[in-house]
């Protein structure tokens, strides 16, 4: 099943994609020029790896670091807080 509009690279130097909507394994992602199938079912807002990255890896997303990888990710894997510390800081 190819799903087209299914993700979102909120800016041009994420490393990560967004799920536009929920979506089961087996669905074919495009992404811009890069392409994956998802192994497990996800669900709206997910965030998926646009490419291998190995733990101590940074995410961006809006452009920014949002956190640093504790395990490997392979492309298109799911990406939170079981392998994602997060970087964010409130300022109040």
């Amino acid at each position: 099943m190819t799903s087209h509009l299914a993700v979102l690279r909120i800016h041009p130097s994420d490393n990560i994609c967004v799920a536009l909507h929920p979506m089961e394994a087996g669905t074919e992602i495009d992404c811009g020029s890069i392409q994956f199938v998802l192994t497990q079912d996800i669900r709206l807002g997910a965030k998926l790896a646009l490419m291998p990255m190995s733990a101590g890896a940074t995410i961006l997303k809006f452009g920014e670091p949002i956190g640093t990888l504790t395990e490997d990710v392979e492309l298109g894997g799911y990406v939170h807080t079981h392998n994602l510390k997060s970087e964010y800081v409130h300022h109040a």
